[in-house]
């Protein structure tokens, strides 16, 4: 599978989690020695760090799991 085709893959991954994560907003964890108030949720090979909101999430940023997430915040 080509490098486009995997990109691709992995944005519709993501975007298909938002919704769900905005139904059901507590289903990341929270990681308070990173960053406290986000909440993580892994897709794929990636995190997305969002912020729950009266009205549903704010996603805050999207990140490959491989990186360093303290030195993020």
């Amino acid at each position: 599978m080509c490098s486009k085709m995997k990109r691709r893959i992995v944005c519709l991954m993501i975007l298909k989690a938002i919704p769900a994560l905005a139904d059901n907003p507590l289903m990341g964890r929270l990681r308070p020695d990173i960053a406290p108030k986000l909440r993580f949720f892994t897709v794929g090979k990636y995190l997305i760090l969002y912020r729950t909101m009266q009205d549903g999430v704010q996603i805050v940023r999207v990140i490959h799991s491989a990186g360093d997430l303290p030195h993020l915040f």
